[in-house]
């Protein structure tokens, strides 16, 4: 229903196995139905913008026969790992002091909205596992600021940025890759493994840059399908080169933004998708009164 109905409500375009494979990826792990429901909230609303997003959550949880910590705002509850029940979000209040700004060195403070916390909840499994995924949000909704925050948090991780341009090819992201990992010979072939950390981010800013040639195929995302299909890759002697630990994460405007394109859905539907919008204005004043 969502891809007949609802298709203009999607933030990227996928197939239906695109939609059951991202919500099949919060499945893990579900021992009880508010567990169960509060999965499916997240795996279906991924990839829909924020008002079919609460309107899906509400259907859901009451086919579930589960109640939302608050009936006006579905999407901020989460479920209690001490209580096992619903509870809503809570800003964490902590001012930021001059201190850790001027450690920051430029780069902003992230305040742990109900929405920040909502989207990480979101990301938080796909980044665990090292699954691929696509983050989508309009220009300035803090894409970039949510994905660096989380992994500063993991341990050991390296992070090779592509900003992609209407000219990005392959032969861009196989350079990153070889900056950021060794080539080491395997008994299953050539393999590409973390050079100075026990995991590669591979971040591709700006993924729907890149301009479709006559047959509406962008290179750089016919060669990011093989990646995150095949684990690797072939070189330009036809020979597969294996990746390890290697994570394919991507950001992106949505389609409908000038000098962006559509991406092919034989892609999408490989990859877990998130839209997240701009903080609302209760939130922006939690913002800027830390």
């Amino acid at each position: 229903d969502l891809l007949t109905h609802g298709a203009e409500h999607l933030a990227i375009e996928t197939t239906k196995a695109g939609v059951v494979h991202g919500a099949l990826s919060h499945m893990a792990g579900v021992r009880s139905k508010a567990a169960f429901a509060c999965a499916a909230v997240r795996g279906f609303g991924s990839n829909l913008l924020p008002e079919k997003r609460a309107a899906l959550a509400k259907d859901l949880y009451s086919w579930m026969g589960e109640a939302p910590a608050d009936h006006r705002r579905p999407l901020d509850g989460h479920l209690s790992e001490q209580t096992g029940k619903q509870e809503l979000y809570q800003l964490d209040e902590r001012p930021i002091s001059f201190d850790e700004l001027t450690a920051m060195d430029g780069g902003a403070p992230m305040v742990r909205t109900a929405a920040v916390q909502r989207d990480e909840h979101m990301l938080a499994p796909w980044m665990a596992r090292m699954e691929p995924l696509i983050l989508v949000g309009p220009e300035g909704a803090g894409k970039n600021l949510l994905l660096s925050s989380m992994l500063a948090s993991s341990r050991s991780t390296q992070v090779a940025v592509v900003h992609c341009s209407a000219q990005t090819l392959s032969t861009h992201v196989i350079h990153k890759l070889s900056q950021a990992c060794q080539m080491q010979q395997t008994q299953s072939g050539r393999v590409y493994r973390p050079k100075d950390a026990s995991r590669v981010v591979l971040y591709l800013k700006d993924i729907n840059l890149p301009k479709p040639d006559k047959y509406e195929t962008a290179e750089l995302v016919a060669f990011l399908q093989q990646l995150v299909t095949y684990q690797g890759f072939y070189d330009k002697n036809l020979d597969f080169v294996g990746l390890q630990n290697v994570h394919v994460v991507a950001s992106m405007n949505p389609s409908t933004t000038v000098g962006r394109y559509p991406l092919s859905t034989r892609f999408t539907a490989n990859v877990r998708l998130a839209y997240v919008g701009y903080p609302e204005k209760e939130h922006l004043y939690s913002i800027y009164s830390s």
